[in-house]
């Protein structure tokens, strides 16, 4: 990994995007969620990124809290994912594993397994598939001092039969047990190297103020990038602008404005994010988010700006729950799903105010995709494919929906390319939308 990559991965870990309320935390950085304002044009693997997105599961969930089940992914060149998830006896955070979609089957790609002492994640270990087993690829290692603080990070890969360090994240505590600074280093040559360095300030109430970043060079830190946060009167976190160092002062690059929905302070419904043009803040781009009536995430996607119009665009997506479940996953569009425990909660979503039928994604496709839906009130639900002739060609829905949010996959590998028609009908509702086959 490059210096460059490793500053980046660092940099996006700085801040909790989803938590309105950003209050200091015994985490080092490496745990929080990834900030998704650095960069919108850096595509880094996913697999990859998680290492260090995903140590932030961590910690047990409350019992009676919905368990994450899956969640699916749609990237903007068709690409799609499935991350299952796993949970121990002692209701921690869990495993996951991640499948890709080839050929029309779902494959193994990664999974992860953890050890866990004293109520304490000691690794995590990365497998891949090798098309017949799992090949163990990484190992993270964490330890802790007496207050139960994260001070040491350790990060290695297995390369040709040997465990080799990859990169190292040392913390440091203020006397009142919020985090100071923390120093990552790469292993070069036998040693390590310092590489960079985030220093968090906090304001009196406990919030973020501001977390900058020093990258490290022929023996010295320089100042590398800023982020500072800004409140509401009523604590709510309301907006965050990024400045980066040039010549010798702070220059405006970034800033982001978080919009909640009505009469709440947790649940974010849009962040808008702008650019700097050396006048002014211009639109930027976007994310979007739908959750349950439990304040669960059920939906995100992200869109950038260009040309007067909004282009689907693969970015850092957060899942970021009330019970302290997180996952990060970079694509364009991310679906949510929970375990039976909750399904009638979820269903009987008193948030769906109407019947809705979204538009396929992705669309062109090829052959695979995507329909979601709203059901308002229980009832019959029948969604089918027409050609452009009237004919129809698919049933993909002819049962009884609970109301709520709901999703169906097609699988269009037996029609010709051309323009398809698909409906919904549920009680006295009926709608239609195009999509286009490519092949």
């Amino acid at each position: 990994m490059s210096k460059y990559l490793i500053i980046v991965v660092l940099f996006f870990s700085t801040t909790f995007i989803l938590f309105p309320q950003i209050k200091a935390t015994n985490h080092s950085s490496t745990y929080n969620a990834f900030n998704y304002f650095y960069n919108k044009n850096l595509h880094f693997n996913n697999i990859l990124l998680n290492r260090f997105i995903n140590k932030s599961l961590l910690k047990k969930i409350a019992t009676n809290s919905p368990k994450m089940d899956s969640i699916l992914t749609f990237e903007i060149d068709g690409g799609r994912a499935k991350i299952l998830f796993e949970y121990s006896d002692s209701i921690k955070l869990p495993d996951f594993i991640i499948l890709s979609l080839q050929d029309g089957q779902w494959v193994n790609n990664l999974k992860t397994s953890s050890l866990y002492i004293d109520d304490k994640i000691k690794q995590i270990s990365y497998y891949y598939w090798n098309g017949e087993n799992w090949d163990i690829a990484y190992l993270d290692e964490f330890e802790y001092d007496s207050l139960g603080n994260e001070i040491i990070f350790t990060s290695s890969v297995w390369n040709e039969s040997v465990w080799q360090y990859f990169i190292k994240v040392n913390s440091f505590y203020k006397y009142n047990g919020y985090l100071s600074y923390d120093i990552t280093e790469r292993w070069v040559n036998g040693i390590w190297v310092p590489d960079s360095k985030s220093i968090y300030n906090y304001n009196q109430d406990g919030t973020k103020g501001y977390t900058r970043l020093e990258y490290y060079e022929n023996n010295n830190w320089y100042n590398h990038s800023i982020l500072e946060f800004f409140y509401n009167r009523e604590g709510t976190l309301d907006s965050t602008v990024r400045k980066m160092w040039q010549n010798d002062s702070w220059i405006n690059y970034l800033k982001s404005i978080w919009s909640y929905e009505k009469s709440s302070k947790v649940i974010v419904n849009n962040i808008d994010i702008y650019k700097w043009d050396s006048e002014k803040w211009d639109i930027d781009s976007r994310f979007k988010y739908l959750y349950n009536n439990l304040g669960y995430l059920k939906y995100g996607t992200f869109d950038f700006f260009n040309n007067g119009n909004w282009i689907p665009e693969n970015n850092g997506i957060s899942v970021i729950n009330p019970d302290g479940f997180e996952f990060h996953y970079i694509t364009n569009q991310l679906y949510v799903y929970y375990n039976n425990e909750i399904t009638s909660v979820e269903n009987n979503n008193n948030n769906i105010k109407h019947y809705a039928l979204s538009q396929n994604y992705p669309n062109p496709f090829n052959p695979f995709t995507t329909i979601s839906y709203s059901v308002k009130e229980e009832g019959l639900v029948k969604i089918k494919v027409y050609d452009i002739l009237g004919n129809e060609v698919a049933e993909l829905v002819n049962e009884h929906k609970q109301p709520g949010f709901h999703v169906v996959d097609y699988n269009a590998s037996n029609l010709s390319s051309g323009v398809y028609l698909y409906t919904i009908q549920v009680n006295s509702f009926f709608t239609s939308k195009k999509m286009l086959l490519l092949k």
